[in-house]
């Protein structure tokens, strides 16, 4: 039985395991589009304490939420949502929430719980009168199919030289 519940600073060494995976296979995408691209991947000096000060900073965060999948004590997976108001000079304003990460240990993927963790954001960031949820990820990442499964829709292409 996997438990979805909110993040608590014991959590974060579990979660910044999960980053590296999550990283890494970045690394891979990106390789694969182009070597060039392994600049913007660099590691800064202390990158573990920073990453975890930052997962600490998510963790307490009022307009973000960074859950956790647990099994059996263990942490398998998390997700990080948050929402901001969109303020434009020229356009009405409104909440735009973002679903930044969903990882999954690898010997638990294709057993729902990434669904689980997305659809605990998507509720949350609803709660929170978003109207408008986005997920940006690398265009040659293979969870493409899953979030056009749960209703994503291409919406804006970065492109890279």
């Amino acid at each position: 039985m996997v438990l979805i519940r909110k993040a608590t600073e014991k959590d974060v060494e579990s979660v910044y395991l999960l980053f590296l995976d999550l990283v890494d296979a970045e690394d891979k995408i990106l390789k694969a589009i182009s070597p060039h691209l392994m600049k913007t991947r660099i590691r800064k000096k202390n990158f573990k304490n920073k990453a975890e000060t930052e997962i600490k900073k998510e963790i307490h965060k009022k307009n973000s939420l960074l859950l956790v999948a647990v099994q059996e004590k263990q942490i398998i997976g998390y997700g990080v949502g948050a929402f901001i108001k969109k303020k434009d000079p020229l356009f009405e304003e409104h909440m735009r929430g973002f679903v930044y990460t969903l990882v999954v240990k690898k010997e638990y993927q294709r057993q729902g719980i990434s669904t689980k963790l997305h659809e605990k954001l998507l509720n949350w960031l609803k709660r929170n009168k978003c109207d408008l949820i986005f997920i940006g990820l690398f265009a040659e990442n293979p969870s493409n199919e899953i979030y056009r499964k749960w209703g994503y829709k291409d919406y804006n292409v970065d492109m890279v030289k």
